[in-house]
């Protein structure tokens, strides 16, 4: 990483938190408050597993719906594309 590029990444990161402040404090003197963003990390056969379902299971969605991860060896399914598996929106 040049030294251009490391001097803007910081610049953005030090703008990006101070506006960040600024709004959190201007909508805190509304009265209004910031809610987070979903938690949308995709999952692993691990984590298919301790939601209750089972190795055979996880392993079939993750392979017929879940997507490799860049520079990683494992696949991944996004929980929103799981919670539509689960409602019946798309096929297992």
């Amino acid at each position: 990483m040049s030294i251009e590029e490391s001097l803007r990444q910081v610049v953005e990161e030090t703008v990006r938190a101070v506006i960040d402040r600024e709004l959190r404090e201007r909508l805190s003197a509304d009265g209004l408050t910031l809610l987070a963003p979903p938690d949308d990390r995709p999952l692993g056969a691990k984590e298919l597993q301790e939601r209750g379902y089972t190795e055979q299971e996880a392993y079939g969605l993750l392979r017929n719906h879940g997507l490799r991860m860049p520079g990683g060896r494992r696949i991944r399914i996004a929980r929103s594309v799981l919670e539509r598996i689960e409602r019946g929106e798309i096929p297992a």
